[in-house]
Parts: structure tokens; sequence; C-alpha cells
């Protein structure tokens, strides 16, 4: 997950590495709020991801972002 933090980090984005049950993810605030809002957030997410060809899944969850293996 550290290629995650780090992918969202080269484009400025703060995130937080979470284990929880033996289960790891990324989250990342964010909120209609905010300079940029969680839709456009996660399709920028999505796009670094698949650029870096990391296998992970985001999704937005209770105002924030969560980015987590396929299967979890």
């Amino acid at each position: 997950m550290q290629a995650v933090v780090d992918t969202l980090k080269e484009h400025g984005i703060e995130s937080l590495e979470v284990e929880e049950d033996s289960y790891v993810r990324v989250d990342v605030p964010c909120s209609e709020g905010d300079e940029r809002d969680c839709h456009e957030l996660i399709v920028d997410i999505e796009a670094w991801l698949a650029e870096k060809n990391l296998p992970f899944v985001a999704q937005e969850v209770d105002g924030r972002i969560v980015i987590r293996p396929p299967a979890s």
C-alpha cells in the first residue's frame, strides 16, 4: 500500500494507511466543500492507479475515498 500512498503524494494528495482486522487500506479525506470534491478526486485516483499498474479499487465511503485490494 505504500506505493499507493507514494503515488498520491506525488500528486499532492495526503492519505493515510489504515490497518484493521489484518486488512490494510488507504484513506483519502474528501468532501463536496473541498477544493476537489470526492467524485473528481476518485476519477483522478483511478487514473493514477492505472498509470502505475497498481491493482487497487477506489470507492467513496462516508466522506472519504477508500483504496483497497479488489477482493477485500
